[in-house]
């Protein structure tokens, strides 16, 4: 599908060039190298393919192409139910099997293999990868690859639930200026408010606050109004942390994208503990003790009265 990507990055810029003018779109993707091809050839092999199936957009006038290539796995996991070793090796054709041993036979190293690949790959000039990255590893892999590594990994991506339950392995990236990227965060989190009713509904209280504000300077229209999914995305950017919200539908693709979640104003310390407590309690499926309630101020001369109401 990376030859789709291409083909796409290159209608959108010569579209953007016609309704803009710019003549130049910088566009960054990022492609992955999956666990059978782990090894330092294997590694280049792939990486090389992924080079070529993007050679339309890398190769067009209109488009600045950065490719940041990751290890999507640092091995093949034998507890994982949905990964099969041995099988997926078995099934590779025979080119990529004669390229390097099978990474799976050799857990601890065959990584640290690839990660040298990638850092010959990124020291090139002469092609577009613009960084290096890791996907998946945990912290005492992180901190092995520290002290092999020549090129320290500028991205890490991983999964919802490290961002609270693993705060070591957040904190190893800070101190270290290493970006981070969070995935899962659909399925993670708003996809679980059966689980967590209230934590949703503080979510929901949350986004209508920051609609209010947004139809105050203009920024949504009157019609328009923020989601819980486009609230929790917010606070993660405005934290400095990546998202990849994935959706096969297209107004969820427009609702949560770049554009649309940079349209969100800083969240104030409340917003932000209260988002934060709400995604810990969907994440682990252990609701908040109380539900998110609404108050409506009613003004007379004499007093004024307050309404409460909840679902």
């Amino acid at each position: 599908n990376e030859m789709l990507v291409a083909q796409g990055i290159v209608e959108g810029a010569e579209y953007l060039e016609q309704v803009s003018g710019e003549e130049k779109a910088e566009v960054h993707v990022i492609t992955k190298i999956w666990y059978t091809h782990l090894g330092y050839n294997r590694t280049l092999m792939a990486a090389q393919a992924s080079l070529d199936a993007l050679t339309l957009a890398i190769n067009h006038p209109n488009v600045e192409l950065k490719v940041h290539v990751m290890l999507h796995w640092p091995r093949c996991y034998d507890n994982i139910p949905w990964m099969n070793c041995e099988l997926e090796e078995e099934s590779l054709p025979a080119y990529i099997k004669n390229a390097g041993p099978p990474p799976h036979l050799d857990k601890e190293n065959a990584w640290k293999e690839s990660w040298k690949a990638l850092e010959t790959l990124v020291a090139d000039d002469s092609n577009p990868i613009a960084s290096i990255g890791v996907s998946n590893f945990h912290l005492s892999d992180l901190e092995e690859l520290e002290g092999v590594a020549k090129i320290k990994p500028q991205v890490v991506e991983t999964n919802a639930w490290s961002l609270l339950y693993d705060p070591l392995l957040i904190e190893f990236c800070h101190k270290r200026g290493v970006h981070l990227v969070a995935y899962h965060l659909m399925d993670g989190i708003i996809h679980k408010a059966d689980a967590a009713p209230f934590a949703y509904h503080h979510l929901l209280l949350v986004a209508n606050d920051m609609t209010k504000i947004m139809r105050s300077r203009g920024l949504l229209e009157q019609d328009e109004e923020l989601t819980a999914a486009q609230v929790v995305l917010a606070w993660l950017v405005q934290h400095s942390i990546s998202v990849i919200p994935r959706t096969t539908d297209l107004y969820h693709l427009k609702e949560n994208s770049a554009s649309s979640i940079a349209k969100i104003p800083i969240m104030n310390d409340k917003q932000v503990q209260t988002i934060a407590h709400s995604v810990e309690a969907l994440i682990s499926g252990e609701d908040l003790t109380e539900d998110a309630f609404v108050k409506l101020t009613f003004h007379a001369k004499s007093k004024d009265v307050y309404l409460y109401w909840h679902d």
